[in-house]
C-alpha cells in the first residue's frame, strides 16, 4: 500500500512539474514531459542538464524516431531530452527494426529504443575520439615546429 501511495505522490509532482514549466516557462507539452521524464538529465549519456547554465544552455529536445519519417507521432512520445553532443551524433538516425511499429515501440518497449541510441553514439564516439586524438597530435605537432623555428 504504501508503495501505490508513493507512486501516486510521484505522479503528483510530475504533472506538477509538467504544468509548471508549461505556464511559466511556456514550455510545449512534449518539451515539459521530457524534461520531467528524464530528470534533467540527456536520456542517452545521462550527463545532468540542469546542474549549471553550462549544463542547461546545451541541452535540446530531440526526437527519438526521426520527426523526418514519423511526422505523425505525439511530441510527449517521441521527444527525448538529450545534450547537443549526443543529439549532434545521433542526428536523424532511426533506430526503428523493420518489423516493429512505432507507437508500440515508443509506448511500450521505449527504454530498448533508447538503448539502441546509446549503443550506437558509443560506436560513433570511438571514430571522433580516434579522430580527435590525431588532431590533437597534428596541432601538438604543429605547435612543437613552430617554437623551434627561429623568429626573423
Amino acid at each position: 500500500m504504501k508503495k501505490a501511495a508513493f507512486k501516486h505522490k510521484e505522479e503528483m509532482a510530475e504533472e506538477t512539474a509538467i504544468e509548471t514549466l508549461e505556464r511559466e516557462l511556456d514550455f510545449t507539452h512534449g518539451t515539459a514531459v521530457a524534461y520531467v521524464r528524464a530528470r534533467g538529465r540527456c536520456e542517452y549519456c545521462g550527463c545532468d542538464l540542469i546542474m549549471s547554465r553550462q549544463g542547461y544552455a546545451i541541452a535540446e529536445i530531440d526526437h527519438l524516431l526521426p520527426k523526418s519519417e514519423f511526422q505523425s507521432l505525439p511530441d510527449e512520445l517521441n521527444f527525448v531530452l538529450s545534450c547537443r553532443p549526443c543529439n549532434g551524433v545521433k542526428r536523424g538516425r532511426s533506430v526503428l527494426r523493420p518489423n516493429e511499429t512505432a507507437v508500440k515501440m515508443l509506448t511500450d518497449h521505449r527504454s530498448k529504443l533508447i538503448e539502441r541510441v546509446r549503443e550506437d553514439i558509443a560506436e560513433q564516439m570511438k571514430q571522433y575520439n580516434k579522430n580527435w586524438r590525431r588532431v590533437t597530435e597534428v596541432l601538438h605537432e604543429v605547435w612543437w615546429m613552430s617554437r623551434q623555428l627561429p623568429n626573423k
